[in-house]
């Protein structure tokens, strides 16, 4: 592995993990959410210049979802899903550098819980972005096709780079989604555009099936990317062409 700057800024038993910093290397943990957890604890803080944080979305079952990730009504729509925003979101914010910003995604029904715990975190709350798809799926209570963006920061507050972007962001839902809550690369695009430049670092937690990873590459930004499940390890593996390397379990140390 290539030796970086960035290497030395992590524990000694943690450098073997350690990603070189470059804008066309991409690296994936392979860690429980307790492991995710410890692993942002030790990031020095200010490792990244921008966050974007992708959580999953959590749904519950309604007429004519049949067959859908949200059928089982059990507040998860796959394997992994039991972290909980305070259990995060205060480590997220100490490592975010300052005047620096975070996105995450959420439904309707965690939009609540997600405001309270990331002022207790520390964030200011710049705006509610809606993502309009090109799908609905059925409901009784109107037919829904967006899910919202909340818009933190970590002082002192920051434009974004195109003042012109409304705050209803539309993109179309990918079809044939290799995850479950699979996003579209060109979505991500409009918020890291906003949020970064060029060889900035960008960190996502639940990286899914590497659509992050994707949009990073395509714009030049370095990221982080942790995902527990070694199934979508692979299948961004081999969407993206980046390395995969497992992570050693932190609570060993």
């Amino acid at each position: 592995m290539l030796q970086t700057k960035w290497e030395k800024r992590f524990d000694s038993e943690l450098t073997e993990a350690v990603y070189p910093s470059t804008s066309q290397t991409y690296t994936r943990f392979k860690a429980s959410p307790k492991e995710v957890k410890q692993f942002i604890s030790n990031l020095r803080k200010a490792d990244e210049e921008a966050l974007i944080k992708m959580l999953p979305v959590i749904g519950g079952k309604e007429a004519g979802w049949h067959g859908s990730v949200l059928e089982k009504n059990d507040g998860k729509i796959f394997q992994h899903n039991d972290i909980k925003f305070s259990e995060y979101l205060p480590e997220l914010f100490r490592i975010l550098k300052n005047g620096s910003h975070c996105y995450v995604m959420v439904n309707f029904i965690n939009l609540n819980e997600l405001l309270t715990e990331s002022k207790k975190a520390g964030f200011e709350q710049h705006n509610l972005l809606v993502w309009e798809k090109n799908n609905k799926v059925l409901s009784r209570w109107y037919m829904k096709n967006a899910e919202y963006i909340l818009f933190l920061y970590k002082k002192p507050a920051k434009k974004i780079n195109n003042i012109g972007t409304p705050t209803i962001l539309k993109a179309n839902n990918p079809r044939n989604k290799l995850h479950p809550t699979e996003k579209p690369v060109e979505l991500l695009e409009i918020m890291i555009n906003n949020s970064s430049k060029e060889n900035e670092i960008i960190l996502d937690c639940f990286a899914g099936s590497g659509s992050l990873g994707s949009a990073c590459k395509n714009l030049n930004r370095n990221c982080i990317l942790i995902e527990q499940d070694e199934k979508y390890c692979q299948i961004a593996s081999e969407r993206t062409g980046f390395e995969i390397i497992k992570y050693p379990p932190l609570n060993k140390r």
